[in-house]
């Protein structure tokens, strides 16, 4: 009954958002409603705005011209978002690749990350740069923190190479946490239980905050934990092995065995469940009120027991996804992530200063069952040692990165018409990525000597040094009372140093060999904006911006020529993009409407790119230019007022349009004049119902329910190939998914019941490329979390 009741609600506030065609920013969140999250309000003006530091400047979404999305800590607590994953389907403009909690790289603005070191949009924790600048898994794929008491999220669209640097090209996205309260104890906990359609178990989470003023008003600790389990919906089955053409298929097959034929011997239910705990503490000293002090620690660890991907190939069978295999192997990824940062900032008169020092360090470990892929990509025939194969093979990843940063910049204050900022950048990073295929059956087929690792399929190493050092600055001067202009520049050197190492069968093919080979790159050059914002009125904003955004160069793999790949390069040059935008922010009726929309257009000179190779090795090479032109929109309403802020119909929508294509052919990377941009939708739109009301003794009553599109994206895959030898483009479907929550609070304490994905649609997110070698036989299908259903309770004292 109470799916039902869900259902019809999720159907008709779906409808009514969707026919009146408008689009929003999430921006405006009542401090009562934070605090009934437990959650300290964002600082908010008098029109209910939070503040945002965008520009690393307070200022608010309407007051910034650029395109940008601000969700607050209630708005995010109103979603039930734990990470921003989730949140990430309510901004425009976005979107991921993913192949599971921490496994996603976020795209904006068409700019798609399928290839190079670096990713195309920077993503920071407070003052701290999570995004590394080199070629490993946690390259572009950053740690996704949890989001209890977080004070609001910020993103960015666009090049904000000025102020934010290296792989911000299409934007730049931030996590702020809140504060230490320095004059009052404060606590919040919250507890949640679900159950997924298809899961053997059940889904929990629990979140804790403490604040403790210890000397108040001048010292006060923060401390926020959690922990939360998931539980997996794809099943792992070893089918079975009774004869002699099981799994045979000859070398570069476009058909899989059928592994439905017969019995298997073993499954293993649930095979992608995930777990992670996290534990923050933040001190922040007040020693004068001009100067703050705020060292923070934080600890995030993830274990997934497997990918959340399914073989397209059965496919869906009977409403069960899983992967096969014609061995028991697991695939866990477990991560760990340690973060030390120290903030200090110091105010005068005319102006403010702020230094943030940071450290962190990641450690990321994979299995990938590669035992089908060695027999059809690389060998050919069966797996099994009985029937010639080389049995099970076992892909193992290790990605080790650090990195050590420091950002001094000082900032004018004040109300004079002209303002200004510089600063300096610095950064250390390191990463170790090392890889290993431990394949016993390899010593049955070798014709010469062996050495000590004779069982490994193949070894690969690669340490990577990169340092960097920046100068930026940005002015802005008001012209006339409506009418600012603003510039920035930033200039950038990169030294990157790279040891690629490499033995096994693979890279002979009869015998063993070590190889070094060192690969050094250095980049240099400048990043400019130029911004001019009108002002006629303060509820009108109107503006253009020219910016540049760049990623660094960088080294590939080495690739195994010793079964049919060309020599791939062993570097790979920078990328940049010009943007040229026009936008407007509005409001009206007193602030019940805020209309916020932008369009764009986008020259991406020399795109760093994947090349697949037939042999099933991938590696990255500068292609054709490529364009994008597009736009966002964002619109609320609150149509029906309440007694409070936070009582009566409020309904929010957004747009977001990327047409995203090369310009010229380039035969070294396959590209075709015309060809898309992998894995960007034409299309992305979400809409929401938020009624509330308030009645009895203080007692509040909300109703939210929210709707999500993503449109088809296309992917290059070996599966989708014309002509048995290059990837062909194969789409991913669009999907629509659907939310819905009701919660009651009063005095301190909130419960809420939940459906996510109310309609229990399968979404495919991504294809998962293959950590070993991808085939032409089939995919592996990273697909969302079925329908979602739970409740939680939250209270703060």
């Amino acid at each position: 009954m109470i799916k039902s009741h869900l259902a019809r609600l999720a159907v008709a506030a779906s409808v009514g958002a969707l026919a009146l065609s408008i689009q929003t920013t999430a921006a405006h969140a009542a401090d009562a409603e934070d605090a009934a999250h437990g959650t300290p309000a964002a600082t908010t003006t008098d029109t209910g705005e939070i503040v945002v530091t965008a520009e690393k400047r307070n200022s608010t979404v309407q007051k910034t011209p650029i395109s940008m999305t601000a969700l607050s800590g209630a708005d995010i607590a109103a979603r039930g978002a734990t990470d921003f994953d989730k949140l990430a389907q309510d901004v425009p403009g976005i979107s991921e690749r993913s192949s599971g909690p921490g496994q996603t790289e976020f795209e904006l603005r068409g700019l798609s990350s399928g290839g190079g070191a670096a990713p195309t949009v920077g993503f920071y924790l407070d003052e701290t740069p999570l995004t590394a600048a080199s070629f490993t898994q946690n390259g572009k794929v950053v740690i996704d923190p949890n989001l209890y008491d977080i004070s609001r999220v910020e993103v960015l669209r666009g090049p904000q190479g000025t102020l934010y640097g290296s792989g911000s090209m299409g934007g730049t996205i931030k996590l702020i946490t809140n504060s230490p309260n320095l004059s009052k104890f404060e606590m919040s906990a919250d507890g949640m239980v679900s159950g997924t359609k298809g899961a053997d178990n059940a889904n929990n989470a629990e979140n804790l905050m403490v604040n403790l003023p210890i000397v108040p008003g001048q010292l006060a600790l923060r401390l926020v934990g959690s922990v939360g389990y998931t539980a997996g919906w794809i099943d792992r089955v070893v089918t079975g092995h009774d004869n002699a053409t099981d799994w045979n298929e000859p070398l570069g097959s476009t058909t899989r065995w059928n592994v439905l034929s017969e019995a298997p011997s073993d499954v293993i239910p649930d095979a992608n469940a995930d777990k992670t705990r996290s534990v923050r503490a933040t001190l922040a000293y007040q020693p004068t009120s001009d100067l703050t002090i705020t060292p923070m620690f934080m600890y995030q660890y993830g274990h997934q027991d497997g990918y959340s991907a399914y073989d397209s190939v059965p496919g869906n069978v009977g409403g069960v996804l899983a992967h096969y295999q014609p061995y028991n192997v697991a695939e866990p990824i477990t991560d760990n992530f340690y973060l030390g940062s120290l903030v200090v900032k110091y105010h005068a008169a005319a102006f403010d200063v702020t230094s943030s020092t940071a450290y962190w360090k990641r450690s990321e470990n994979q299995v990938q069952d590669a035992t089908e892929n060695v027999a059809l990509q690389i060998l050919g025939g069966s797996p099994y040692i009985d029937q010639g194969g080389v049995g099970e093979s076992v892909f193992h990843e290790n990605d080790k990165s650090r990195q050590f940063s420091e950002e001094l910049r000082i900032a004018s204050n004040g109300t004079s018409r002209f303002n200004w900022l510089a600063g300096v950048f610095y950064s250390d990073f390191r990463s170790d990525f090392d890889i290993s295929e431990p394949t016993p059956g390899v010593v049955n087929i070798e014709s010469g000597p062996t050495l000590a690792d004779g069982s490994n399929f193949a070894y690969i190493t690669e340490p990577t040094w990169i340092k960097q050092i920046a100068v930026f600055g940005e002015a802005s001067y008001q012209i006339v009372d409506t009418v600012k202009f603003t510039t920035g520049l930033r200039w950038f050197d990169f030294h990157t140093h790279a040891v690629s190492f490499q033995n096994g069968f693979l890279f002979d093919g009869s015998t063993l060999y070590n190889q070094s080979v060192p690969a050094a790159n250095t980049n240099s050059g400048v990043n400019p904006k130029f911004n001019l914002s009108w002002t006629p009125d303060p509820n009108v904003l109107v503006y253009g911006t020219i910016s540049k955004g760049f990623r660094p160069s960088g080294v590939n793999q080495p690739v195994a020529t010793s079964f049919g790949c060309p020599v791939s390069p062993l570097t790979f040059q920078q990328d940049s993009v010009w943007n040229y935008e026009a936008g407007e922010k509005l409001r009206l009726a007193g602030g019940r409407i805020t209309f916020n929309s932008d369009a764009y257009y986008e020259r991406w000179s020399n795109p760093q790119n994947l090349v697949y190779l037939v042999c099933g090795f991938t590696y990255t090479a500068n292609s054709a230019p490529a364009e994008v032109y597009g736009g966002e929109a964002e619109m609320s309403i609150k149509l029906i007022p309440g007694a409070s802020p936070r009582d009566g119909l409020s309904l929010t929508a957004n747009a977001g349009y990327a047409h995203a294509q090369f310009v010229g052919n380039s035969p070294a990377t396959d590209i075709v004049n015309g060809d898309p941009l992998t894995n960007i939708p034409r299309w992305t739109a979400s809409g929401a119902a938020t009624f509330g009301y308030t009645f009895g003794d203080d007692m509040h009553a909300v109703a939210r329910v929210n709707y999500n599109f993503t449109g088809s994206r296309q992917e290059l895959t070996l599966y989708a190939s014309q002509n048995g030898s290059q990837p062909g483009y194969q789409p991913l479907p669009s999907y629509q998914l659907t939310d819905a929550r009701v919660s009651l609070e009063h005095n301190g304490w909130t419960a809420s019941v939940f459906a996510n994905n109310v309609f229990n649609k399968q979404a495919d997110l991504s294809y998962l490329n293959a950590l070993s070698y991808n085939t032409f036989a089939y995919n592996r299908v990273v697909t969302n979390q079925p329908r979602t259903i739970g409740v939680e309770v939250s209270i703060r004292y």
